[in-house]
């Protein structure tokens, strides 16, 4: 008796052996599967970089589907695409009486008109047709669950006292708005501006000229200036910001054993703003 359940033991820990093996195997089975589907929708979707789908053009049993896709084209989005710029051109799906007009696909000979026509869609805005990429299946959906999920919410509004929100639609404008009055403040001499970077000059004719030019310290590409051409200013700047990263650095890899890790941390952190632009600071005294 003990030994027949010994044996049952014995193929019960083989049987979930094995069942165990194949859990393992549809699991590795499953995500090459994925990746496979999502190796196969990027190809797919590659092959529809020519293409985009529009809705809401106006159907009819019997139409020139070319003749009311290039009416839009031309007349109001002012594109210069002709029938000789499209490979293809279909409605998707069948044609239903008193139902909506079927979306249609348009694929051009090449991804430079695909280009002229998508960034041009905003010239449609209020005639009831939509220009959009023609994506896979994978991808519709994916889109579809998203604006269901998102598509009512909106961010809180924030008062921004100063600066400009990273990665916001209204970033550019507002920097234009800050950065464009700044050659109103700046008195006595001329100002070129470029991005965020700022150039003050003068037609230097006599002192009271050189003393006006220079009489503020200014920051040109990450090196502060002074009108005595002293490096003080600078010096504690830089030590001061390495310090605060050292002292960051210092609080994080508390648990990190690598030296080779922690000498790249410290490279990357510290080291590298202590000698920004060295050549030009640390050559202007022997104290620094």
């Amino acid at each position: 008796m003990e030994n027949q359940l010994k044996k049952l033991i014995n193929k019960l820990e083989i049987s979930e052996k094995k069942v165990t093996e194949l859990q393992n195997d549809i699991l590795k089975l499953r995500e090459e599967n994925e990746e496979l589907r999502d190796a196969n929708d990027s190809l797919e979707q590659y092959t529809r970089r020519n293409s985009v789908r529009i809705f809401g053009i106006k159907e009819g049993e019997s139409e020139d589907i070319y003749r009311e896709v290039l009416d839009p084209f031309k007349n109001q989005m002012e594109v210069p695409i002709t029938k000789d710029h499209i490979d293809r051109c279909h409605r998707v799906g069948r044609f239903k009486v008193g139902a909506k007009p079927r979306p249609v696909i348009v694929k051009f000979v090449s991804y430079g008109f695909h280009s002229m026509v998508f960034n041009s869609k905003r010239k449609l805005k209020g005639s009831g047709i939509i220009v959009c990429e023609d994506l896979t299946k994978i991808r519709v959906d994916i889109l579809n669950n998203a604006v269901e999920q998102f598509g009512g919410i909106q961010s809180q509004q924030f008062i921004v006292p100063s600066g400009v929100p990273r990665g916001s639609n209204l970033g550019p404008l507002l920097f234009l708005l800050i950065i464009n009055d700044l050659p109103s403040y700046i008195k006595g001499c001329e100002c070129l501006i470029f991005a965020n970077d700022v150039k003050t000059y003068k037609e230097v004719a006599n002192v009271e000229d050189c003393h006006t030019l220079q009489h503020n310290r200014v920051r040109n590409l990450g090196v502060n200036l002074r009108s005595d051409l002293r490096w003080d200013d600078h010096v504690e700047k830089i030590v001061n910001t390495s310090l605060k990263s050292l002292a960051f650095l210092m609080r994080s890899i508390q648990d990190l054993k690598s030296v080779m890790a922690i000498q790249l941390l410290y490279n990357s952190l510290v080291r590298s703003k202590l000698e920004f632009a060295s050549a030009i600071w640390n050559s202007g005294q022997i104290i620094h």
